[in-house]
């Protein structure tokens, strides 16, 4: 590659980080709002979003949603999600182990 062509890949990388910031950006206060979405759906939702991010704050609106699933085994799946995609993200923030 050359000093044009990275130039432009870096320009690339940096608008499409823009482009995937804003989406979530206005996802995430969208949701809860969301009608006929069940629990379930919005955890989807919301981890596909904190999987990219390793946002905090979307973990936690995943967890939030997680603890009100009626079913015991589907918010016990809810729930092995979060940790295991949070623990990840530690990992790879450079927390060190996540368990």
């Amino acid at each position: 590659m050359n000093d044009s062509q990275i130039e432009n890949t870096n320009e690339e990388l940096n608008n499409l980080r823009a482009i995937r910031d804003e989406a979530i950006n206005a996802l995430a206060p969208n949701i809860d709002r969301m009608e006929g979405v069940d629990g379930e759906r919005k955890i989807r939702i919301y981890m596909s979003a904190a999987r990219i991010t390793n946002s905090s704050k979307l973990f936690r609106l995943a967890f939030e949603t997680a603890k009100n699933i009626p079913d015991a085994a589907t918010r016990a799946e809810a729930l092995i999600d979060i940790i295991q995609d949070s623990g990840y993200a530690i990992s790879k923030l450079g927390g060190g182990r996540p368990f």
